[in-house]
């Protein structure tokens, strides 16, 4: 385990087994003291994963209406909005972080940010959750001046979002004096 920086899992698991998987996760996620997430989650797209999201042996043709039917329409609807609201709040954050005045603000309102929007995606207005996180984002003291030179990064959402995903690389950015746009 010494070698191991980050812990990760795919979350193939039938809808009603979620919480015996968490529970069964956690224990090894503390056991080993590292970083845990989950690479994906769900089931795939295939007529009857939805009861069986672990047998890759599974026949079944392809079927996004095995996603609606184990999660409902309403609920991935949200899982999508949260996704790019996330996304939205990480460039907001890259645009504010180099600049900040308090050093640590931005990485704290964050943090929060991405409680809030979890708490929407799980119940509740993911919108309003992204504009009362983007309006707290706008209150964080920042210099006068912006002038490092912008670096994008382009790929997917959760490789670019996610420091685990793309090792760190905005901060490492950053620490070379440059903005990220990722």
């Amino acid at each position: 385990w010494d070698a191991v920086d980050v812990m990760s899992s795919s979350g193939y698991y039938p809808i009603d087994e979620w919480e015996t998987q968490l529970d069964r996760i956690g224990g090894a996620v503390a056991r080993a003291g590292k970083p845990f997430f989950f690479m994906e989650a769900g089931c795939p797209s295939r007529t009857g994963s939805a009861a069986r999201p672990n047998d890759w042996a599974l026949p079944g043709s392809p079927s996004g209406e095995e996603l609606i039917e184990a999660f409902g329409i309403e609920a991935l609807d949200r899982l999508y909005v949260g996704i790019l609201a996330i996304e939205l709040l990480v460039k907001a954050a890259c645009q504010t972080r180099p600049y900040e005045l308090v050093r640590g603000l931005t990485d704290d309102v964050h943090r929060r940010s991405l409680e809030r929007i979890e708490a929407a995606v799980a119940s509740g207005d993911v919108f309003e959750a992204l504009d009362a996180s983007l309006r707290e984002i706008g209150t964080i003291p920042v210099v006068a001046g912006r002038d490092r030179p912008v670096v994008g990064i382009a790929g997917d959402i959760y490789t670019k979002v996610n420091p685990v995903a793309n090792d760190d690389l905005v901060r490492w950015f950053e620490e070379q004096g440059l903005e990220v746009l990722p």
